[in-house]
């Protein structure tokens, strides 16, 4: 979760700075890393960057 935060942080500097590039990327690399600690905490292990297939696997509540 640590890390995610740093992204996020780093996505809201990018979007001050107008690099929408790195902004979505940031972002995207933010969501997949809460969704894996997500994963960690419910006990199961997840791989792979896609941010659908890393909610697939998560209950839904």
């Amino acid at each position: 979760m640590k890390l995610a935060k740093r992204d996020l942080e780093h996505t809201r500097q990018n979007i001050g700075l107008g690099h929408f590039e790195w902004t979505c990327f940031a972002f995207q690399q933010a969501a997949e890393k809460v969704l894996k600690a997500l994963h960690l905490h419910q006990g199961t292990m997840a791989w792979g960057h896609s941010v659908f297939k890393l909610l697939d696997g998560l209950p839904e509540e």
